[in-house]
């Protein structure tokens, strides 16, 4: 299986919504994980880009 292709934005919309309860979440992200051994790990960690001109 590969990778998802998500944008922090997208994820942090859906997480956010003011109507989310966690079998939504389930819902979008089972299919790509495996029920025997797979993981569903967030990691929200900002990288700092000092030469970057927008963030």
């Amino acid at each position: 299986m590969s990778p998802i292709e998500l944008s922090h934005d997208a994820v942090n919309r859906f997480l956010n919504s003011s109507n989310f309860e966690a079998e939504m979440l389930w819902d979008e992200v089972s299919e790509y994980i495996s029920k025997d051994d797979g993981y569903l790990i967030f990691d929200d960690t900002l990288i700092e880009k000092p030469y970057a001109k927008k963030i």
